[in-house]
């Protein structure tokens, strides 16, 4: 076996520096939502969402592990390649399906504006979601009183006198 070159040194070595950023910045969200692993992180997106998200994790491995997975609980933030939020429509045949945010794709900058970066990316990301599940849920959630069928149901009708914007299943 021939020796290693300074630059093969050098790109292992950078391969290793941009791995610890990604930790990082997969760390950095952790932190923010005061969750101590991923198993509380995902707890806490299906808890604090009013659409109840869940988690999806995409490992180096290419292994998808998702929410309700007790490996979750394990997993360390080098383990992740990529970070994913879904969610399913209760009552209905619907599901936002999960969009992934990989940190490898946000390495340009300074260390700390990386984590602030990431961290703004994934609470983008689940507020989209979060919209994407409140549009299906008003399209499909109307009341008969609401207003005429759209081909997905009634809209809710925010100023409905009958179920006040709530509206229901149908």
């Amino acid at each position: 076996m021939s020796p290693m070159t300074w630059e093969e040194y050098s790109r292992g070595q950078d391969a290793v520096a941009e791995g610890e950023a990604m930790a990082e910045m997969i760390q950095a969200v952790l932190d923010d939502h005061d969750a101590e692993n991923f198993a509380r992180l995902d707890r806490n997106l299906y808890k604090y969402t009013d659409c109840g998200a869940s988690l999806g994790l995409e490992l180096w491995s290419d292994e998808m592990v998702w929410s309700g997975d007790p490996r979750m609980a394990e997993i360390k933030p080098g383990d992740v390649k990529g970070i994913g939020v879904g969610s399913i429509v209760e009552g209905v045949d619907a599901e936002v399906e999960h969009e992934f945010i990989y940190p490898d794709r946000f390495l340009d900058g300074d260390e700390e504006d990386l984590k602030h970066i990431f961290l703004a990316a994934y609470d983008a990301l689940v507020e989209r979601v979060e919209e994407a599940a409140r549009d299906i849920w008003n399209q499909t959630h109307g009341c008969d009183d609401c207003g005429p069928d759209d081909g997905w149901g009634r809209p809710i009708n925010p100023e409905c006198k009958t179920c006040h914007g709530e509206g229901t299943i149908l």
